[in-house]
């Protein structure tokens, strides 16, 4: 479900990109692009293609690791090849057409894939995965048939196509055209010669991604602080304005806090109620919690109520959280049958979009839910060393009289192994700094000339 915003709240310093969407002031996305490694102009996108050459092949983790141009090596596990050991599936030495499905991070080197996929509006193309598959939520089986019969025979042999969802609402004309011009893109990239490591084809940028997310019928305003991001931004929207205020833009707008309520556990909605949402490594568990708030003679129908409430908060929070993997669903309990079957029906309409499936509920009334993964959920986003990295240095770039910076260990690290070259041009001067063993290692303190601590 595209993301339908009435403004657009945008701040930008060297390394670090973040586009706010609200709508009737509410935070209902959080763009988060970073450069945190030196690499093209604009460092590894997931989804970029590489040629790349096997640097060692480690049979004991059935992986290899592969030189991709990056500062990391990018790292390739068996199952992301076509065979089931990594020997035979590759060799040192080897040129290597791979795909980086996730990015890397301070530690660890891009996660990479010789399962390449190409993508367009409504189709993605499978290389070496033949076969049609077309997305079983089309709603119009006579529409599948059709498309079925349009592009049978069209591609190679060892190519597959996948039709999305939103085909449904095309021509098949459309989406012939769509699934010829990814052919021709595959075929160009295996005829490259250049060689490796080099990177083949960049996946859209930032700005491209993020427009392509985005419902602009009802946007009305854009405000940007940054001069390199609004820049950026004009050629996609003509009226945004350059703000020029003292404090930083998501402090004044009240974005900031925004973001921090979307890292909390509990969330309430409209009835009172609320949700708990709870990020473990395994899966994501949400209770629904009525508090004090059920009452009524009629508790069954409150409580399916209320249960339906809550899927449409959760929903949103799904959406600005990032959410991905397994979810499950701690629902109000329903004793009714026919309740139970109104709340699956509901779950299906309010969870249902590309990337998210509601498979109905367990014995024990819990919903299950799953979420492809795209990108890195907003609880690591904002909360890692790069986030508090970022957030000091946009604090120092609006100036003021700061005499001293203290760091915990981390962060003194991260300032010293790449220093912020670009804040002494913004603010004249980079304030001394001192490492504080007694603030957590991310943590920070700023340090005025009245000695006062922020």
């Amino acid at each position: 479900m595209p993301c339908a915003p009435d403004t657009l709240f945008i701040d930008h310093i060297p390394g670090e990109t973040r586009i706010a969407a609200l709508k009737d002031d509410r935070l209902i996305r959080l763009f988060i692009d970073r450069i945190d490694r030196p690499f093209a102009p604009q460092g590894l996108r997931a989804g970029d293609i590489i040629k790349g050459r096997v640097v060692n092949v480690v049979p004991s983790l059935q992986a290899a690791f592969i030189d991709i141009g990056d500062s990391q090596n990018g790292f390739l596990p068996v199952n992301a090849t076509y065979q089931d050991d990594i020997s035979r599936a590759v060799h040192e030495g080897q040129a290597l057409l791979v795909q980086v499905k996730q990015t890397a991070s301070a530690k660890k080197g891009a996660v990479l894939s010789c399962k390449i996929d190409l993508t367009s509006n409504d189709c993605v193309l499978t290389p070496q995965r033949p076969g049609i598959n077309i997305s079983r939520k089309f709603k119009d089986a006579d529409k599948r048939a059709i498309f079925k019969q349009a592009l049978n025979g069209l591609l190679p042999a060892d190519c597959g196509l996948i039709v999305r969802t939103s085909a449904e609402a095309q021509e098949p004309t459309h989406i012939v055209a769509q699934a010829t011009a990814l052919n021709e893109r595959w075929q160009t990239l295996t005829q490259q010669a250049a060689p490796a490591p080099v990177l083949l084809e960049r996946q859209s940028s930032f700005w491209e991604e993020v427009w392509a997310q985005l419902d602009t019928t009802n946007l009305t305003e854009v405000v940007v602080e940054g001069l390199a991001a609004y820049q950026d931004v004009t050629p996609f929207y003509q009226d945004a304005h350059l703000y020029d205020g003292k404090l930083p833009l998501f402090d004044a707008e009240g974005i900031t806090a925004q973001i921090d309520e979307a890292l909390h556990t509990h969330v309430p909605f409209a009835s009172g109620a609320h949700l708990v949402i709870e990020e473990t490594e395994a899966l994501v568990a949400v209770d629904i919690n009525t508090a004090q708030h059920a009452h009524g003679r009629d508790l069954e129908t409150t409580h399916l109520a209320l249960n339906i409430q809550a899927l449409t908060a959760l929903n949103e929070q799904i959406n600005l959280r990032n959410l991905s993997g397994q979810i499950l669903i701690d629902f109000i309990a329903l004793k009714d049958k026919a309740n139970r079957s109104k709340l699956e029906q509901s779950a299906k309409t309010i969870l249902n979009d590309q990337r998210t499936t509601f498979h109905g509920l367990t014995r024990l009334g819990l919903g299950e839910v799953s979420r492809t993964r795209q990108g890195q959920p907003l609880s690591t986003l904002c909360t890692d060393l790069s986030a508090r990295y970022n957030n000091l240095l946009r604090q120092l770039s609006k100036g003021g009289l700061i005499t001293k910076v203290r760091m915990g260990s981390e962060l003194i690290q991260r300032w010293q192994n790449a220093p912020p070259v670009w804040l002494e041009d913004r603010i004249g001067y980079l304030p001394p700094l001192k490492e504080d063993r007694t603030l957590p290692s991310q943590g920070y303190s700023l340090e005025t000339h009245n000695d006062r601590q922020e």
